[in-house]
């Protein structure tokens, strides 16, 4: 996967893990809890997402943390000045949260925006808060691949969904916390036919598929371009869908680096450090892309394939080599 940037949609800039996340939720897959005793109500969590979403993009990126925040604010320092975008006042918000009676707790906010003659298969949100005095943050967000693409979660009859914990990962074809790892390596080996884990589609076979392109004309020009993948830091986070799989949310970090083996590498627009380092002359052009992206991951047993329901892109930062 090379570096993208995605275009601006309905809700802000939307110009769009594996770590750790201790989330009192159910006990297991299937269990439930008492709302008496919650930290924050449906109701609530609405209003927290409705505040972000029809905000100013100024405000909006000031509450993001993480790999979100770094996209956005790539795509803010490469805004061509003017007006800010205007947040879209009409949507039509679905809150996905689990029972949470400790510390840190987060939610998931599906957002479908209802502008008059547009259509969109809608946008998926991650909301967190650390402790009880913490502010709430934003760290994670998908644009949908299609209206398809959906997930169907899971509710209990409250129409509260169920935080798959980690102890639970195994009941997957493939462990939450190993996905992006796996999608990583995935690109990394370059075969697109090679559908064992991953179904095909935008952003599995065809990015290898645009790789393998990428690199080809590079080579004609006698420049190498390498791409390396990692799972970044963002927390990963797993719902239990109706058919007994998960909404998996991960981050990865994508880097490439061009390399030009005779001649040079000419940057003619100032990346001011982003999409590209400033303009010159170089033997050696790096960039740093950040990819979320939300996953149907299958449970254990099953024929289906891991699917990317959704994703949200930007790259972060670039530097050179003068020549």
């Amino acid at each position: 996967m090379t570096p993208v940037r995605t275009r601006p949609i309905a809700r802000l800039l939307a110009s769009g893990c594996v770590g750790a996340l201790t989330v009192v939720s159910v006990s297991g897959c299937g269990s439930s809890a008492s709302a008496s005793s919650d930290l924050i109500t449906q109701r609530q969590a609405k209003q927290v997402a409705q505040a972000y979403l029809h905000g100013s993009v100024v405000a909006g990126i000031g509450e993001e943390r993480g790999s979100l925040r770094r996209i956005d604010d790539g795509i803010e320092a490469l805004r061509t000045p003017g007006p800010q975008p205007t947040p879209d006042m009409m949507a039509d918000d679905t809150i996905w949260m689990a029972h949470q009676q400790q510390y840190p707790i987060s939610f998931l906010c599906f957002d479908k925006p209802l502008t008059p003659g547009q259509a969109s298969p809608g946008q998926l949100f991650r909301f967190s808060k650390a402790s009880a005095s913490a502010e709430w943050t934003v760290t994670h967000q998908d644009v949908l691949e299609s209206i398809a693409s959906r997930p169907a979660v899971a509710l209990d009859s409250d129409g509260f969904a169920q935080l798959v914990s980690p102890s639970d990962y195994g009941k997957f074809l493939v462990s939450p916390a190993n996905v992006a790892r796996d999608w990583g390596a995935y690109f990394a080996a370059g075969n697109a036919a090679d559908g064992k884990e991953f179904a095909p589609g935008p952003l599995t076979t065809s990015v290898i598929e645009s790789n393998k392109k990428q690199i080809d004309a590079e080579a004609a020009l006698h420049h190498t371009l390498s791409l390396a993948y990692a799972p970044t830091g963002d927390a990963v986070d797993a719902y239990l869908l109706k058919d007994g799989g998960a909404l998996v949310l991960v981050g990865l970090q994508v880097t490439s680096h061009d390399v030009a083996n005779s001649g040079s590498i000419k940057v003619t627009q100032d990346g001011k450090g982003i999409s590209a380092p400033p303009v010159g002359q170089y033997r050696e052009v790096s960039n740093v892309a950040l990819v979320l992206a939300a996953f149907a991951v299958p449970p254990k047993g099953s024929t289906v394939k891991l699917t990317v329901l959704g994703s949200y892109i930007g790259t972060v930062s670039a530097a050179g080599v003068k020549a």
